[in-house]
């Protein structure tokens, strides 16, 4: 993570990241990145939740006692997507 100056922190501006070598990397990076915490990515499960169960059903993937989160990661790594962690 590159370090952030003075004038960084007190503006709240993060410098930009390094962009990855292919644009397939970058995709996959922004999304795990996307899909690291549950508060970062609400708005996707808020969107996907009433199809969740019925689209881990259909993939044969078990949901009881499992995190939405996990169920969806899940899903999306059945889908081709990189497992992401």
């Amino acid at each position: 993570m590159p370090e952030w100056s003075r004038r960084d922190v007190l503006t709240f501006h993060r410098p930009p990241e390094p962009a990855a070598a292919d644009p397939v990397t970058a995709r996959v990076l922004a999304t795990a990145e996307y899909l690291s915490s549950f508060e970062i990515c609400y708005p996707l499960l808020d969107e996907a939740r009433p199809f969740l169960k019925e689209e881990a059903g259909r993939l044969g993937i078990e949901t009881e006692n499992r995190e939405e989160l996990d169920v969806l990661r899940e899903i999306l790594a059945r889908a081709g997507m990189p497992p992401i962690h």
